[in-house]
């Protein structure tokens, strides 16, 4: 099997895909969810840093825009609910 980190021994990768695959379904999830969670954050404060004048909110509006659909950023900001609604000539 080819590993799928540069950085990472393929017997030890191998170690931890086992062990996940033998995890609980919940305990599953939870590690996604917090993967997620993790790379949310990052993603929002290394934004933030390369913009100093931009509010946490505003980072993470940003930052949900880039990885989601408009529709779902935009209702973390419902004081501007149609700011970025298609415009119809």
């Amino acid at each position: 099997m080819r590993t799928q980190s540069v950085d990472t021994h393929p017997d030890a990768e191998q170690i931890m895909i086992e062990m996940i695959r033998s995890s609980p379904l919940s305990k599953r999830f939870r590690l996604v969810q917090s993967l997620t969670r993790s790379m949310a954050w990052s993603s929002i404060h290394a934004w933030q840093e390369s913009h100093c004048e931009a509010s946490e909110q505003e980072a993470a509006v940003h930052c949900s825009r880039c990885f989601s659909s408009t529709t779902s950023s935009t209702r973390m900001r419902p004081e501007r609910p149609f700011e970025h609604a298609p415009r119809f000539p």
